[in-house]
């Protein structure tokens, strides 16, 4: 049986957002196969525009997900990509941002190590504060439909 058939017990009715079911079914499997090889590493953000949906689209479709399945583990996995829509931000640009353990050389000059994260372009922790607090809404918001 088709995953998304057990997780909505087969409803194709409208949800309130007038997104269909079925849509959302969609462009969930549309964001999770996204996220299987797209997602940003820990600790980078990227940018919203690379999403294969609008950041409101998923967020629709993972409501519609949430409110209609009775699995708990199934509703803490939507609720943890929803709020894994944080990592995606608007304006960052082609490349993430962020800083890899993988670019540290344990052996380099402090200073080049340095000018290393600060080329990153999160200078002044914008992008960090930006996610931090996109998070905690998402949190807000999705914690009232689980």
């Amino acid at each position: 049986m088709n995953i998304f058939k057990r997780m909505f017990g087969g409803s194709t009715g409208d949800s309130q957002s007038g997104m269909s079911v079925q849509e959302a079914q969609t462009i969930m499997q549309h964001y999770s196969k996204f996220m299987q090889t797209n997602s940003p590493a820990i600790g980078h953000v990227a940018d919203s525009q690379k999403l294969p949906y609008s950041k409101k689209k998923i967020k629709e479709a993972l409501i519609i997900a949430i409110t209609n399945i009775p699995d708990p583990q199934a509703k803490s996995a939507l609720s943890i990509a929803y709020v894994h829509l944080a990592n995606w931000q608007d304006g960052v640009g082609n490349e993430d941002v962020g800083m890899s353990l993988m670019d540290i050389n344990p052996e380099g000059d402090v200073n080049n190590l340095i000018d290393g994260v600060l080329s990153k372009g999160n200078k002044d922790g914008s992008w960090e504060a930006k996610v931090m607090n996109d998070a905690k809404k998402l949190e807000q918001e999705i914690n009232q439909w689980v």
